[in-house]
């Protein structure tokens, strides 16, 4: 709802960011929720990341992480 964004959170072109590696590397929770490039993402991961998997990725072609992975509504 742009009306929500210009009146709540009008500062949130400044947080959007289109490096990947950057995102992740600054972050603490990953959220999957489209198609992703899993080979860089398991690069990136860090045993403190928690991913959230929020399209219920197949099994084999879940991310594999040393850290917390979590699947929610599916």
């Amino acid at each position: 709802n742009r009306q929500f964004i210009e009146d709540n959170i009008p500062h949130i072109g400044t947080l959007l960011n289109n490096d990947f590696a950057q995102v992740v590397n600054e972050s603490e929770v990953i959220v999957v929720s489209s198609k992703i490039d899993h080979d860089q993402l398991e690069a990136l991961l860090q045993p403190h990341h928690i991913v959230i998997d929020l399209i219920s990725l197949h099994k084999q072609n879940r991310v594999r992480h040393n850290g917390e992975y979590e699947g929610i509504c599916w």
